[in-house]
Order: C-alpha cells, then sequence, then structure tokens
C-alpha cells in the first residue's frame, strides 16, 4: 500500500515505514511539460531514508529526530539543481567523498573533485542542502564504517588479500 503526503510517497512495510521514494527533479520545476511526467520517470526515483521525519520506523528512538532532518526532509520540494549534485549524475569513480571512521563524519574529497572536475563548492552544498551530515548520519555510518572494518580484518587475517577482501564485501 503507497500512501502520499506532501512530496514524498511511503511504502509500508509490515508495521514500518522503511523507506521513502523521492524525486531528483521536482513536479514543479520550470521546464516541466504536459508529456513529462516526473512522478513516475524511472530516472527520477530514488530511494532513500526518511530523513528522521517518520514516527513509525524500526528503532524509532534513533531513527526519529524530526528536529534534525535530513536527506529528502530539507529538499522539501526546492528546485536545488544547480546548487546540488544531481545522484544520478555522481559517478561511482573518484569517489567525491570521504568518511571518518572514528566520527562518521561525511565530508568532500577536495582531490577527487578537482580529478572529475565537479564544483568542491556544490559538492559541500549538496552536504549542507541535505544535511547529510546530521548527528543521526554520523552515528549510522560510524557504526556500519567500523563494521566494514571489523569484518576486512578479520578476512585478512583469514589469508586474503586487501583487494580479495573488498571484492568478497563488495559481493555481499
Amino acid at each position: 500500500m503507497a500512501t502520499s503526503t506532501s512530496n514524498f510517497v511511503f511504502l509500508k512495510g509490515h508495521n514500518d515505514f522503511l523507506f521513502t521514494i523521492a524525486r531528483a527533479a521536482e513536479k514543479n520545476y520550470p521546464d516541466n511539460t504536459p508529456s513529462r511526467n516526473w512522478h513516475l520517470d524511472w530516472q527520477n526515483l530514488l530511494g532513500c531514508c526518511h530523513g528522521g521525519s517518520q514516527r513509525n520506523v524500526v528503532d524509532a528512538s534513533q531513527r526519529f529526530t524530526s528536529l534534525e532532518s535530513s536527506c529528502d526532509v530539507p529538499k522539501d520540494g526546492k528546485n536545488l539543481d544547480s546548487a546540488i549534485l544531481n545522484p544520478l549524475q555522481i559517478t561511482a569513480f573518484p569517489k567525491l567523498f570521504s568518511y571518518d571512521r572514528s566520527t562518521g563524519a561525511f565530508f568532500v574529497d577536495s582531490d577527487a573533485c578537482q580529478q572529475a572536475g565537479i564544483n568542491e563548492a556544490v559538492a559541500q552544498n549538496t552536504i549542507d542542502e541535505l544535511n547529510l551530515d546530521a548527528e543521526r548520519l554520523k552515528r549510522f555510518r560510524k557504526v556500519t564504517l567500523n563494521n566494514l572494518n571489523a569484518q576486512m580484518t578479520s578476512l585478512v587475517r583469514e589469508g586474503l588479500s586487501i583487494w580479495e577482501t573488498r571484492e568478497n564485501l563488495q559481493s555481499l
């Protein structure tokens, strides 16, 4: 069952709202034509978290932080085309963003932006506009990065090379 509120479409799981479908381009774009349905354009739809806005989620005490929203919530239908990077157009390599495993902080990789010809200010604005360095996201990132590091360490101790370990973890 799908329900719609504002600019978000929520897909209901068992008893939880698990994720939302967000649009990269909003329906109110100036170049919108009647022949283009932004709501149903597969190239425009992105799966993302609720950005701390939903009470009915797993671990709500950790995930519901309405005062500190992130992701599509602060975007709120604004046309940010020239202000942020379009996630559908970000290449996998070089990686434009890095993380600090000890804090979970998310930041722009200046060298990679230069190498890719990406405006570093726009990359930083992507983090700022979408609040991608929210404390809630830092906590989740830190746990995930520490878990990956522990798995890598374990596989290397078992005799795999770093490259084999990365390949092994990528296939999970």
